[in-house]
């Protein structure tokens, strides 16, 4: 069906750049849409979204210590 990571640009995202949830539980995950008019989409499942999460979590407390 689909491959685990297919991508072909990345973004640059600073404190300015507003985001939006799409939370949808029949999708089985969330999309997070960076940006206002040229938006970049990042699509997680449950267990995708969890391992960032926790990521971020801990990446926060290393930064803010």
């Amino acid at each position: 069906m689909f491959e685990e990571l297919k991508i072909g640009a990345w973004a640059s995202i600073d404190s300015r750049c507003p985001i939006r949830l799409l939370a949808a539980p029949e999708d089985e995950g969330a999309t997070l849409i960076f940006g206002d008019h040229d938006t970049f989409e990042l699509h997680l499942d449950v267990a995708s979204l969890q391992s960032l999460v926790e990521l971020g979590t801990e990446t926060l407390h290393r930064l803010t210590e």
